[in-house]
């Protein structure tokens, strides 16, 4: 009986053997899975970054201008912004984006950041106004 017994607890130790390597390879088989869907979402996130950083238009050049504001509005596609025209000291006329609390008042003194990129462009954000 003893035999027997033993012969019993072997197959019961195959079986139960075969079901482990069964359910490891179905846990392997959807971590495999996860895997590759989480390797192919960084793809496409890191394609998609690289994208929009290789079409940005580099910034060759700073400095510092003065002006008289002659108008602003508010800027609608950003939550407290403006739109700034300037009158240069230099001369010229120019449009410069504002983040700040106040909108510019006609009259008022500017330093505005003149921004040179590699394309030529070039981009005005006001810094300070003046008394």
């Amino acid at each position: 009986m003893a035999h027997n017994n033993t012969a019993h607890v072997s197959r019961k130790s195959e079986t139960q053997l075969r079901l482990d390597k069964l359910l490891f390879r179905e846990k392997l088989r959807k971590g495999l899975i996860a895997g590759g869907v989480l390797a192919a979402t960084v793809a496409v996130l890191g394609f998609f970054a690289y994208e929009q950083t290789s079409t940005i238009d580099p910034v060759v050049g700073k400095h510092e201008v003065a002006g008289v504001v002659t108008g602003a509005k508010r800027s609608y596609a950003r939550r407290g912004g403006f739109s700034v025209f300037v009158r240069l000291d230099k001369g010229g006329d120019i449009t410069a984006i504002s983040r700040l609390a106040v909108i510019p008042v006609k009259g008022e003194h500017a330093r505005v950041m003149e921004i040179a990129h590699a394309s030529g462009n070039k981009t005005y954000t006001v810094r300070e106004l003046l008394p």
